[in-house]
């Protein structure tokens, strides 16, 4: 699995770096084939105490079909958390649905 960090606006400093690898290993934990995750970091220049100053975007490469998570927080580390865990939820929920879509055509077969 690769990870690609890119920002906007910003430089992206190793502790930044470092905090992007780690939340993207969650999703490692899932056991489910992940091609890539391309994360994309954005400083809105506006007021510092904007909750819409920092961007986050997280786009998982699934066999199938991609997964792209937006994120906004004040904090550029929230942004980054929030972006991962939803990105966590909606590889699962896709995983899970790809499951129960197998389950029933394998009892349809099986009545027939």
């Amino acid at each position: 699995m690769t990870v690609l960090v890119e920002a906007k606006n910003m430089e992206v400093t190793q502790a930044l770096r470092r905090h992007v690898f780690q939340q993207a290993q969650r999703l490692t934990r899932l056991g489910k084939k992940i091609v890539g995750i391309s994360v994309f970091l954005e400083t809105i220049p506006k007021k510092s105490n904007d909750p819409h100053a920092n961007k986050v975007t997280f786009k998982v490469r699934v066999p199938g079909k991609d997964v792209v998570v937006m994120k906004q927080a004040v904090d550029m580390y929230q942004a980054i958390v929030e972006a991962a865990h939803g990105a966590f939820r909606q590889v699962r929920k896709l995983a899970e649905r790809r499951i129960t879509t197998a389950r029933r055509t394998a009892e349809k077969t099986f009545l027939i």
